[in-house]
């Protein structure tokens, strides 16, 4: 229940901020991107309740502005692979033989390759930018998806109602779909639900590293790193951003704890 409320608070803050700036309206203290909206370096205050940064803009409303950026590309990221995993591996499982042996290698050619590493490769090549950053995540995501899916899947390859499929002429497109699938789906949620706060971790760290939106677009993980010299002297710069990112990756943790206990899976 903790997690689902600290869940939901992100996503509402990300879903009421997204549509604001879609019409055009704006929800924030101040413009998030506007400078001298007050003195610089001014401490958290009622006016400016996480301060203000070296430009005289407010922390706070930078930090609503950056919020969106996490929850849409992470949940881009656990879609895609979610998918391709659950494809990838059923399919594999199902069918085994060439098939199997193909997708997996290739699936372990992912993961011959520090992810990390690869995703850092990808971004540079496609430049810095909020899609380009989802797209390389994407690439690199699926593969313990379809390790997953192809280990759930072949704990009930051979279970009777698969069998009384198979022996009934359903073609294995259809047996996987509509037999397969669904029955491994909820262990691939769970896991999905605990990984999307790796995928916000991640991808602070790559926009840390200047791979994120440019500037002075707000983000996480990019403030994080400019306001990292000002730790000693203007503590809320960094630590606010900071703290944000932690609270997103420990909500969708103890929601996703929370869901294996009580589904008892994985």
């Amino acid at each position: 229940m903790l997690g689902l409320i600290m869940v939901a608070i992100f996503l509402g803050i990300a879903l009421v901020e997204g549509v604001a700036l879609a019409v055009g309206v704006q929800l924030t203290p101040f413009p998030p991107n506007q400078q001298h909206v007050g003195p610089l370096f001014s401490p958290p205050t009622s006016r400016y309740l996480m301060g203000t940064d070296n430009f005289g803009r407010d922390v706070f409303s930078r930090i609503i502005a950056a919020i969106p950026n996490d929850v849409e590309i992470s949940f881009a990221v656990i879609a895609v692979a979610l998918i391709i995993g659950l494809l990838v591996g059923s399919f594999a499982a199902y069918r085994g033989g060439i098939l199997e042996e193909a997708l997996m290698r290739l699936t372990d050619v992912f993961f011959a390759i520090p992810a990390l590493i690869l995703a850092i490769a990808i971004a540079v090549a496609l430049g810095p930018g909020l899609v380009n950053m989802t797209i390389a995540l994407m690439i690199i995501w699926w593969p313990p998806y379809a390790r997953l899916a192809r280990g759930e899947s072949l704990k009930i390859s051979h279970q009777n109602y698969i069998e009384a499929a198979r022996f009934a002429g359903l073609p294995p497109p259809r047996i996987v779909f509509r037999h397969v699938i669904p029955n491994i789906l909820l262990t691939m949620f769970v896991y999905a639900t605990l990984d999307i706060g790796t995928v916000i971790l991640v991808y602070s760290g790559l926009s840390y590293f200047g791979l994120g939106v440019l500037p002075p677009a707000a983000d996480l993980g990019r403030m994080v790193s400019e306001y990292a010299d000002y730790v000693l002297t203007y503590y809320w710069l960094p630590v606010f951003p900071g703290l944000i990112i932690a609270l997103m990756v420990v909500s969708y943790s103890i929601l996703g704890d929370g869901l294996r206990d009580a589904l008892e899976v994985i």
